[in-house]
C-alpha cells in the first residue's frame, strides 16, 4: 500500500514509459495518488548497469535529469518503485 511509504527518493516508473525520481509522500487511502517534490524525469540513465545503478551509486557523467518540479502521480499508472540510497546524488 502507498500510504504505508515513508518520504524517501525513489526512482518511480509509469505506465507511459517516464521513469522520475524525486522525494514521494503518499497522501492517503482515498486519493490514490501521490506527491512527488524535487522531482526530476530521467532522460538518460547513462549507466552501464541499468536503472538500478543509479538508485545505489547515484547519476553518471552521462545521465540526463529534466527538472519538473512537483508531480502528482495517480498510482494506478506507477509500474514499479526503486528506493534510492540517500548517500548518492541523484
Amino acid at each position: 500500500e502507498f500510504q504505508d511509504i515513508e518520504m524517501k527518493r525513489y526512482i518511480i516508473v509509469v505506465e507511459s514509459g517516464f521513469v522520475f525520481v524525486g522525494d514521494m509522500q503518499p497522501y492517503g487511502k482515498e486519493e490514490h495518488s501521490i506527491r512527488v517534490e524535487n522531482a526530476k524525469n530521467i532522460r538518460k540513465f547513462g549507466t552501464t548497469n541499468g536503472i538500478g545503478q543509479l538508485a545505489l551509486t547515484g547519476k553518471t557523467n552521462t545521465t540526463v535529469l529534466d527538472n519538473v518540479g512537483t508531480l502528482h502521480i495517480n498510482t494506478n499508472k506507477i509500474l514499479f518503485l526503486i528506493e534510492v540510497d540517500p548517500n548518492v546524488d541523484l
